[in-house]
Formats: C-alpha cells, sequence, structure tokens
C-alpha cells in the first residue's frame, strides 16, 4: 500500500511506547504495518538513533534533526527527516517526521554553512550552494560521507561567465544574468524563497534548477544558500558540468579512489563481532572479448557487470571499478554463506544480463575475496590477500571464486631470490626457448634463416596453416597452406585491417571466427573461404600508410577444438615483427621466400 504524497508525521513519544500519540496520517500509517512502534518501522541502525535521541531531548537538548531510513511501502524504505523537540513534559518527546523526498523545504535550512542539511545534500545526491554577498564568493559543494567537498569556489561572475561560455542559448543566457542579479542583489534580512533554472554548458545541455533562500547569519553577514537539482529534459542529453571524480563515468559505479575510501572506513568503523569482506574480480579472457566484437560490445560488458555487482551487493555494501574489466566491492557483516550465495548470483545473472545486449558470448568472472578482521584490518594487507586469491583462481581454471585463507594459501612473501616474474606454464619456457634459436639463427645465417623459421614454427605451434604477403602489391611470398587462396588484394587486406578489433600494434587474434558472423562480416568470409576456425593476423603499413606486410597463422575448422594459448599471441607477434625486419634489411621484401 503506497501512502498519497506529500507524506508528514506528527506526534508524540514516550520512551516506553515510542508513539504515544500522533496526527491521523500518523495513526493510519502505524495501521497498516500494523500496531508498530515508530523504532519497529525502520532499520536497526535508525532505530537505535531514534531512541538516543530523545533521550538526549529529555536530558536537555533544545531540538535535534536526524535523516532515519523507515519502511515507506512493505519491505521498502526511504529516507525521512525527523525533527524532535521537548514537549514540556519530562518523558515526552514531540516530533514531526516526512519524507525527504517529498518535502524540499527541509533543504532550505541551511544558514552559515552546510553542516545543518548535509545529510539531505548526500543521500539525495544533490549539490549545495552558497553566496556570500560581502566576498561575492560563490560555492558549489557535494557531499560525501557527511563531508562537503568543493566542486567550484570562486567569484559568482566566474562561474556564471564559464556558464555563458559555451553553446547556451540566449534565453539562457539571460537567465543565467538574472540569477547572478538576483544573488548580487540581495537585500539585508531578506527571507524570500527562490527557484530558478537554465541549461548548463557543453555540446549535450543540462537543466539546472538552483533553489534558495535568501538570510543573516549569526554572524550578520547576508548569504543565499540552497540546492541544486539535475533535471532530465527529453530533448537533451544530461551532462553536468561539475564531474565527480568519486564515480566511474562508464557504470556509474565508486570509481578507484572511491571504492577505496569506503573500504578503509568500513574497515575502521570495524567493531568487535563484525566483519568486512573485500573483493577483486575481473571478467575472464575480457581481450578475447574486445579483440572478437569490437570495443564498443566490451563497454557494453562492462556495464551490464557493473550491473549484476551492483544489485548482488545491495545494501550489504558498496561496488566500483578499478578500471578496464577490474572491480572491487566489499559487504559487511555477512557470513560465507551469504558471501556464497551473492558469488553465484552474480554468475547466474551475468548471462541474462550479456543476453540482453545482443549477444550469445559467455562472459564469466574470476573473484578473490578476504575476510576481515580474521585476515587482517589493514587495507593494503587485506587487498593483496584478495588479489592473491583472484591469481589462485585464475590458475585453477578461471569461473570461480577463491576465499583466502592464511592455513591454505599461505604468506604473500616470495621465497628469498625468487622472482617476480613468472612464466604460465613451461609451454612458454619452450616458446621463449623457440625464439631464442631462431634469433640466433638469423643472426648467423642472415635470409636463409626466413623459410626454416617459417616451418619450425607452423612445426611447434601445430598450425595448420601460416601465409605471408608482403610488398606494395602484397603479393604472397610464403604459404604453407594448399587451398590456392593465397592471393591478396590490398582491398581485402584493407578489409580486414579495418577491423574494430585489431589493436594499435597491428595485431588480431581471433578464437572461433563463427563469434564474428554477425559483427565482421568481411573478416568472416575471409575466414569461411579458408575453412578457417582461427587466426592470428599481423599488419605493417607503409609511409603512405598502405598495407605492405601481412602475416595469417590459422587453425582450421577440423581443429576446431584448438584456441590461442595465453603465450602464443605474443610469441607470433615478437616473430612477425622479427619476420619483417629481417627481410626489410635484406632486401628480399616481396620477393618469394625460398
Amino acid at each position: 500500500m503506497s501512502l498519497e504524497e506529500p507524506f508528514f508525521l506528527t506526534g508524540a513519544i514516550q520512551l516506553d511506547y515510542f508513539v504515544a500519540s500522533c496526527d491521523k496520517s500518523c495513526a493510519d500509517y502505524l495501521k497498516i504495518r500494523p500496531h508498530r512502534s515508530l523504532p519497529d518501522l525502520m532499520t536497526k541502525e535508525s532505530g537505535d538513533l531514534l531512541k538516543d535521541a530523545c533521550k538526549r531531548i529529555l536530558s536537555g537538548e533544545e531540538a535535534i534533526d536526524l535523516i532515519l531510513d523507515m519502511e515507506y511501502e512493505d519491505n521498502v524504505y526511504h529516507p525521512f527527516h525527523f525533527h524532535l523537540i521537548p514537549s514540556g513534559d519530562p518523558e515526552i518527546v514531540l516530533f514531526t517526521a516526512s519524507d525527504i523526498y517529498l518535502s524540499e523545504r527541509n533543504l532550505l535550512r541551511i544558514r552559515d554553512s552546510f553542516e545543518e542539511v548535509i545529510e539531505f545534500i548526500e543521500r539525495m545526491g544533490y549539490y549545495a550552494f552558497r553566496y556570500t554577498k560581502s566576498t561575492g564568493i560563490f560555492t558549489i559543494q557535494k557531499c560525501k560521507d557527511l563531508k562537503p567537498v568543493d566542486l567550484f569556489s570562486g567569484q559568482l561572475s566566474d562561474f556564471t561567465k564559464e556558464l555563458c561560455d559555451g553553446k547556451v542559448p540566449d534565453e539562457d543566457r539571460a537567465k543565467v544574468g538574472a540569477f547572478q542579479e538576483l544573488l548580487e542583489g540581495q537585500l539585508e534580512n531578506c527571507a524570500a524563497l527562490f527557484h530558478t533554472s537554465f541549461f548548463s554548458k557543453g555540446n549535450n545541455m543540462q537543466l539546472m534548477q538552483f533553489s534558495g533562500i535568501t538570510h543573516t547569519g549569526h554572524n550578520g553577514q547576508t548569504y543565499t544558500s540552497g540546492y541544486v537539482m539535475q533535471v532530465k529534459d527529453a530533448s537533451h542529453t544530461p551532462v553536468f558540468p561539475l564531474r565527480d571524480p568519486d564515480i566511474d563515468a562508464v557504470t556509474q559505479l565508486l570509481s578507484k579512489n572511491g571504492i577505496r575510501s569506503c573500504a578503509e572506513k568500513a574497515l575502521s568503523d570495524m567493531k568487535d563481532g563484525e566483519n568486512v569482506w573485500l573483493t577483486i574480480c575481473d571478467v575472464d579472457d575480457f581481450k578475447n572479448i574486445n579483440d572478437t566484437y569490437g570495443h564498443a560490445f566490451g563497454d557494453e560488458v562492462i556495464k551490464a557487470v557493473a550491473r549484476c555487482i551492483k544489485a548482488a551487493v545491495g545494501e550489504h555494501g558498496k561496488a566500483g571499478r578499478f578500471g578496464g574489466d577490474e572491480f572491487f566491492f566489499y559487504t559487511e557483516n555477512l557470513g560465507e554463506i551469504e558471501m556464497r550465495s551473492i558469488f553465484a548470483e552474480i554468475k547466474r545473472t551475468i548471462e541474462w544480463e550479456v543476453r540482453k545486449i545482443g549477444h550469445t558470448c559467455r562472459v564469466t568472472l574470476s573473484i578473490g575475496t578476504v575476510p576481515a578482521p580474521l585476515n587482517g584490518r589493514d587495507y593494503d594487507e587485506l587487498f593483496e590477500k584478495a588479489d592473491k586469491g583472484l591469481y589462485i583462481a585464475k590458475g585453477k581454471g578461471k569461473n570461480r571464486f577463491i576465499i583466502y585463507r592464511e592455513e591454505m594459501h599461505g604468506n604473500l612473501a616470495l621465497p628469498e631470490g625468487e622472482s617476480e616474474i613468472k612464466f604460465e606454464t613451461g609451454y612458454s619456457l619452450r616458446l621463449a626457448a623457440l625464439m631464442a634459436d631462431i634469433s640466433d639463427s638469423f643472426l648467423d645465417n642472415g635470409p636463409k634463416a626466413i623459410r626454416p623459421s617459417l616451418e619450425k614454427v607452423k612445426e611447434k605451434m601445430a598450425l595448420d596453416s601460416v601465409r605471408v604477403f608482403a610488398g606494395s602489391e602484397l603479393s604472397c611470398v610464403y604459404s604453407s597452406a594448399s587451398d590456392g587462396l593465397d592471393e591478396i588484394s590490398q582491398e581485402t587486406a584493407e578489409s580486414i585491417a579495418s577491423s574494430r578489433s585489431f589493436d594499435k600494434n597491428g595485431f588480431l587474434k581471433i578464437n572461433n571466427a563463427a563469434w564474428i558472423r554477425e559483427t565482421e562480416p568481411r573478416l568472416f568470409e575471409w575466414f569461411a573461404e579458408r575453412n578457417a576456425h582461427s587466426a592470428v593476423f599481423y599488419l605493417e603499413r607503409d609511409d603512405e600508410g598502405k598495407i605492405d606486410f601481412l602475416v595469417s597463422y590459422e587453425y582450421l575448422v577440423k581443429a576446431n577444438s584448438r584456441n590461442w594459448a595465453g603465450s602464443d599471441p605474443n610469441f607470433l607477434l615478437m616473430f612477425s615483427r622479427l619476420l619483417s625486419k629481417i627481410m626489410r634489411k635484406n632486401k628480399i621484401f616481396g620477393e618469394k621466400i625460398s
């Protein structure tokens, strides 16, 4: 059952009963809950705050303002503003309460500073502003962890000039000018409320609405203060000129600095008997997703993963993005079974979120987590342990979570003398040895070593075919394939090169051609003609920007169980560059490799 807006409650509280008498709206509110006292309708933390505040009023405080989370509809909580005052009776406290989202007047209680309504500003996501007439200083602040952070502080004229320097319509320029005149023309002891709105600076405009009140502070100075709302408009993309540095622009999760700050605070506030879990996760093989489907789809995957993590964490903690495909979140006062449920929820919902954005691509996460205080209280130490859990999850085959346990996973420090540089497997060591052998062969034998080296690479990596195209005409100078599809034109090469998946080094890896049927039709056609399942490409351009070197390494459909191991692409990139350099240096570029 929803209550009609606006929603206000008034009544009297006795410590023994917490509602001794109240108005009709409050009585109706309690009846539909049913007949519960106010603290019972709140979160435990808010209920305790209310009880403590009543005791303080009865002990002599004149008035207390609180923001308390109270049930608004069944199992839906909203922040309410409670104003408590003495009743004159030594056992009774009077109160008024209102949903802060429905009572903007509460935000206009600002006096000499923002501290009086700082929690309103933070909980509602608004910005606070203040103009001091005597100095001309105009300040906009955002509140974080109940502390104001300046987003703009300077002369009012500088602020309005910055707005009007952008692509602001003439009618909004006039509104900005009127806003400046309104603030500068304040009269002593004026208490007028005002609302004004205009579009802010930028190619994409955002409607800004200022609501405020002019008043005289305790020190005799005249102020105008209030709050700033962002108002969405159907014809404009919402962009506010003041960027919140603690919010990640892509996912709208907390940024790296923002989530660290919150996690450190959670650890410092942790009391005896409480716990905090720090969790690190990243998307498995995210580079393959980018290489195969393109970076635009990769961004959509990042957003989908962010939505899943945020939903699973819910009110148990906060989530952030470290950058790229790495995420971090913390939860408070949960047991291991509950944490396992969160990880399972993330895993389950990711599949559906990815389907919503139009692909059958399989997206999984590897996760490392560590509970505190069982494993310490220091953020950096705990982060390293969670990171080690992530490393172990990757090593065990990905798509899993690891709970770090000191007795099982040991000390983080490396044994004395052990290098931090680790090869993934013995296979990587063999590739390093192969590259050393090829380099020695080129040094000893020059261009005569090119063909034997290509054959050795094909054999050692179990490739089905290798093709090399070089020179201004992109002649096929080497091919180990027998399908007769060796010639390639500049047009075809450019079609391949136009793939959004090539990186800045001219390198592209495709693990499954079926994945690019829709997103890269021309490149898929190349695979289909050659009956190829997966391939690695490397290309270079001449001084005029034309492709003059292109190499393809291929696995055919008959070997469709084969994927590129983690070290394969790096090796092929190095080998391709070395091959190009040897051919150019010996001036056999564009000639058949014999």
